[in-house]
């Protein structure tokens, strides 16, 4: 029966752990990033929903607005969660 190297504890020690990483289902600031994106969206939905005026000063901001809101938030958001998850 052979000694073990001192270096085979260490190499399965990096094993063990790329393998966590890989069973991990997502990291999780990609995963908080991603829920804030969708909270952004449905938050402009809600606004087109309600027909709710949102002013920023003395400007009113128009409608269309909440619509990028909806959809460049949710393309985000897909982005992030798909890409954290590969």
């Amino acid at each position: 029966m052979s000694q073990p190297h001192k270096g085979d504890s260490l190499a399965s020690e990096n094993i063990l752990y790329f393998n966590y990483i890989k069973t991990f289902p997502m990291k999780p600031f990609s995963k908080i990033a991603a829920l804030l994106f969708i909270l952004v969206a449905v938050l402009h939905m809600a606004r087109l929903v309600k027909g709710a005026q949102l002013m920023i000063g003395s400007h009113q901001v128009p409608t269309w607005v909440s619509f990028l809101g909806i959809i460049v938030p949710g393309i985000l958001s897909w982005g992030i969660w798909k890409e954290s998850r590969t």
